[in-house]
């Protein structure tokens, strides 16, 4: 069953007093809004997605990177693989020179200034931001939405394992199909918002 994600107890408290802040929750608008702009479609799968669960903004997930925040080549696999994650960005540094946003799978390299947000399907397009200037301060916060919790949905609020042991043998034979074409029904999602 869906929940929070965890913090350690010692960080519990800092976490909720960083999301209760009224300007993360700007952040937090800033992102949805961009979404639903850019990619109506998806933005309109992921909200009724979240109002059968957590009736919050489209993005129930979100990571913080404080400090010198800077990542290595990665993809964020369990992610939804087919939604566009928001990265934004904040903090004081010099955006032409360092906090770039390198998508290595496209092959393409961004300046990703302070205030600005990125969408990317991270979880199928390998990415990294390069290095901060030990003067400097990069921050970001990227949303997102658990893989997991869109299975969850699509299982009828159950676990794969649960759906999987209950279900007929017909529903079952299209629930496989449906999940081997997941990456068209996303293509198809994408190239509708285009």
């Amino acid at each position: 069953m869906p929940g929070s994600y965890c913090n350690m107890l010692h960080n519990a408290p800092l976490i909720q007093q960083v999301l209760d802040n009224p300007d993360i929750q700007a952040v937090a608008t800033y992102a949805d809004q961009g979404l639903r702009d850019l990619f109506p479609r998806l933005h309109a799968l992921v909200l009724n997605l979240n109002k059968q669960i957590v009736d919050d903004c489209c993005y129930p997930a979100c990571h913080l990177n404080l400090h010198n925040a800077s990542t290595l080549i990665h993809t964020d696999y369990w992610n939804l693989v087919f939604l566009m994650c928001s990265i934004v960005c904040m903090g004081h540094f010099d955006h032409t020179r360092s906090g770039l946003l390198i998508t290595w799978s496209l092959g393409l390299v961004f300046e990703f200034p302070a205030g600005t947000a990125m969408y990317i399907p991270s979880a199928c397009v390998a990415h990294s931001n390069t290095p901060i200037d030990p003067h400097e301060r990069h921050h970001s916060m990227a949303f997102f939405i658990p893989a997991g919790l869109a299975r969850w949905f699509h299982n009828g609020f159950c676990s794969d394992k649960d759906f999987t042991e209950h279900t007929s043998p017909g529903l079952l034979k299209e629930w496989k199909e449906y999940r081997a074409n997941l990456w068209e029904f996303g293509v198809d999602l994408l190239r509708r918002n285009l």
